[in-house]
């Protein structure tokens, strides 16, 4: 009889024990399916920070220093041939320029902006050499003046080269139109004492052509300032007819000239991109 009661013990004990067993592993069961099913996040690499895509309209500002150059200087004429004339160089003052542009911010790798620009007065000199019967050295020097002014118009375009501790450098090109104006036009003769003018302002529009390299600062999310240097090639400019005052005739000569500019800017530009989040009120916690 006492093993009758020892036996019922020891197998009530072994199903209690299978009861148990079996209701732990009904409760770690989801437990162990939700991590195979969830496994945590690979751990964020120190120093890595996510890229933040930003795109939308701006407007753009610039203010700067222009260093026009001219080149290629030839003279036509009205009357007759006229005597050949040598190109001996000639020199611009610098100019005040500013612009002010409207664009589009693309991706974060590509921009696109349209600027109006007026570029200040600068005072041109030049020379030439030439031949006729006045020389009475053999050959007779003019030299020339005047005072330039253009307006740039252009449509440009830039890829952003990346970000590194809010500096952007980039590259760009531009094309467009320039509008150059001469006026107060002069041609006196070192030679014969001669001396002509051309009357009027001669304005003429012609193609234009810029290429840039620069870098842009972050000062917010939605300011950048800018800084760059532009070579732009603004096509050539032409005088009104000379009329002389003290010869019998000088041709009604018409001088030509190719200008350029290396040109220093430093502008700012406004980004119409939405503001960033705010931090949430409450910090988040993720369990894994």
């Amino acid at each position: 009889m006492l093993g009758v009661l020892k036996e019922d013990m020891s197998m009530g004990c072994l199903k209690a024990l299978v009861i148990a067993s079996f209701t732990s592993l009904a409760a770690i069961a989801p437990a162990a399916a939700a991590d195979l099913l969830l496994p945590p996040p690979p751990p964020i690499e120190p120093g890595y920070v996510p890229v933040e895509f930003s795109s939308g309209f701006y407007l753009r500002g610039d203010i700067g220093e222009g260093n026009p150059q001219i080149r290629n200087m030839t003279s036509t004429y009205l009357n007759d041939p006229g005597p050949g004339i040598a190109d001996l160089g000639g020199t611009t003052s610098a100019q005040v320029l500013g612009d002010v542009g409207v664009g589009y911010q693309f991706n974060n790798y590509f921009r696109a902006d349209i600027t109006g620009e007026y570029r200040s007065d600068s005072k041109l000199v030049a020379q030439s050499s030439y031949t006729n019967i006045y020389c009475a050295i053999g050959t007779c020097y003019d030299g020339y003046t005047a005072s330039l002014k253009t307006g740039l118009f252009l449509l440009n375009g830039y890829v952003d080269l990346g970000t590194w501790y809010n500096v952007t450098p980039y590259v760009g090109v531009g094309v467009g139109t320039a509008v150059n104006s001469l006026s107060n036009y002069t041609d006196t003769s070192f030679s014969t004492s001669g001396y002509g003018a051309a009357p009027g302002t001669a304005t003429r529009a012609a193609f234009a052509y810029a290429a840039m390299a620069g870098f842009s600062y972050s000062l917010t999310r939605n300011f950048k300032l800018d800084f760059g240097y532009r070579y732009v090639d603004m096509g050539r400019i032409s005088s009104n007819a000379i009329v002389c005052s003290s010869l019998p005739d000088c041709h009604y000569e018409t001088q030509h000239f190719h200008l350029a500019s290396n040109d220093i800017r430093l502008g700012l530009r406004y980004i119409f991109a939405d503001p960033a989040p705010p931090p949430p009120a409450f910090p988040i916690v993720e369990k894994y």
